[in-house]
């Protein structure tokens, strides 16, 4: 009975992921194709536009010329041009023009009818949990499901996902609710927080709940001197959050001070009467010869270590041993590295305190290290990893007793 209970469980949570996984899917296509869509019919309008542009130019000629007094401009400009000609050419471009920020709903709204077929039975199979950040969203999707069936809905709708954007769609000239554009906004927040997993289904092994392997309670507080240890951090959030405060305060002054001269970026005002920040392309920053020979050394004095060896390692130092059982982590997709519960992020930390041991025995041996060379330099380094072979799943017993490992001597493979 137990193993056909988790057979269900499993089954039930592969079906959910299949099924946000097709949506997901089905949303980007919607989304992208009616950028397209709005685009081309932008193309093919531009004779049209062309003829209205120059219309209008020659306007603006006659309204520019100087020779032309004030109280004959208007006879001069609508003796060239009638008024007629001057109104359609004003409407056709009109019609063209797009905000910056423009969510193509004249041409997501012919998709209409097709969204409204699934996103009923969708809302009412799947149950939408949410982070702080996904409240608004979630709100949202329990109102549709309530409101799409009616033939008038309530006008209560959520508007925290409401961005100016799609405003001036939502909100008809009558202050009414139009419901297409406000079902294609919420599946426009919905795609968004299922990107960043704002929002969350159970049960699920892609899309569940990203705070499921979070320490908590007298199991954090168990773990919390080992990980901040391991990370470089102190216990007290206060210390560490005070210097980084600093730091990013003498950034921004330095970043502000150099932003007259800098050619790379560009301040300009949009439709909306806000200012924009533009940044044009940047140079790519040459490595110097330094910093290669002293990332060549580091990596030369890195242990050689098995893969098992260095996941053991790391749930020895920072005590997550039991990471990998979280739902919340994707099976079908990501690395090896990924898969087996190794995160960037803890191999980063191990990383860092071994570059760290490479490089402070460099500098013992009088080797010239910058620090503009050591700001660049990566502890994700792999190179001293054996991916293939035969694996040794020994804890060695300097890393058993919190030591590092050894660092190597390069001549040992001469």
């Amino acid at each position: 009975m137990a193993t056909l209970v988790a057979f269900a469980l499993c089954l039930e949570a592969t079906a959910r992921d299949d099924a946000l996984e097709v949506l997901e899917t089905l949303l980007r296509d919607l989304f992208s194709n009616a950028e397209r869509a709005d685009k081309k019919a932008r193309l093919r309008s531009l004779k049209d536009r062309d003829r209205s542009a120059a219309t209008l130019a020659a306007a603006c000629k006659v309204v520019l010329d100087s020779s032309i007094s004030d109280d004959n401009v208007r006879a001069r400009l609508f003796n060239d041009l009638p008024r007629i000609t001057l109104e359609k050419a004003l409407e056709e471009v009109t019609a063209l023009i797009r905000p910056a920020n423009d969510v193509y709903y004249l041409a997501l709204e012919e998709r209409y009818r097709s969204v409204r077929r699934f996103l009923p039975d969708l809302l009412k199979h799947i149950r939408f949990g949410f982070t702080p950040a996904g409240k608004g969203v979630a709100a949202s999707l329990d109102w549709l499901q309530l409101n799409l069936p009616r033939r008038k809905p309530e006008d209560d709708a959520p508007q925290e996902i409401v961005a100016k954007a799609w405003q001036q769609h939502i909100t008809r000239e009558d202050d009414t609710l139009d419901m297409g554009a406000y079902v294609f906004c919420a599946l426009d927040a919905l795609r968004t927080a299922l990107r960043r997993r704002d929002v969350f289904v159970s049960p699920s092994w892609r899309y569940a709940d990203p705070r499921i392997g979070l320490l908590d309670g007298a199991e954090w507080l168990t773990a919390r001197p080992i990980i901040c240890r391991s990370l470089g951090l102190t216990i007290d959030a206060k210390t560490t959050l005070d210097a980084l405060s600093v730091e990013l305060d003498a950034t921004w002054q330095a970043v502000a001070a150099r932003l007259p001269d800098n050619p790379a970026i560009q301040l300009s005002e949009n439709t909306e009467g806000k200012t924009e920040l533009s940044l044009g392309a940047l140079d790519k920053l040459e490595e110097p010869n330094s910093l290669l020979q002293l990332r060549a050394a580091v990596a030369d004095l890195m242990p050689r270590v098995d893969l098992p060896g260095i996941l053991l390692e790391i749930a020895a130092r920072t005590g997550l041993a039991g990471w990998r059982a979280s739902p919340a982590l994707p099976r079908r997709s990501g690395g090896s590295a990924r898969r087996l519960g190794l995160g960037g992020e803890h191999h980063r930390a191990v990383g860092h305190l071994y570059m760290t041991a490479a490089v402070e025995r460099l500098k013992q041996h009088g080797y010239p290290v910058l620090d503009e060379d050591l700001a660049r330099l990566s502890p994700l380094i792999f190179e001293h990893i054996n991916m293939l072979g035969r694996y040794s799943f020994a804890v060695p017993e300097e890393v058993a007793r919190g030591e590092l490992r050894p660092l190597r001597n390069p001549d040992d493979d001469l």
